[in-house]
């Protein structure tokens, strides 16, 4: 997983490659005792829904490209 350096905060927002892509935006940080950071995330089309990645993911440009607002 190739990483880029830039840091991930809430309001940020990635488009996910895939069969569908999806446009993502970060909602919060999640912070899990022992694991490396992650961030809560939401479709910018639902945000009831949430899920919760890896920074590592999110900064990995085969599995998420950051979109400019």
């Amino acid at each position: 997983m190739k990483r880029t350096d830039t840091p991930i905060n809430p309001g940020d927002v990635f488009r996910k490659h895939g069969r569908y892509e999806s446009v993502w935006v970060v909602k919060d940080h999640l912070h899990l005792f022992g694991y490396p950071p992650h961030v809560h995330i939401t479709p910018i089309n639902d945000p009831a829904r949430s899920l919760a990645y890896a920074n590592a993911a999110l900064s990995d440009p085969s599995l998420f490209v950051r979109v400019d607002t």
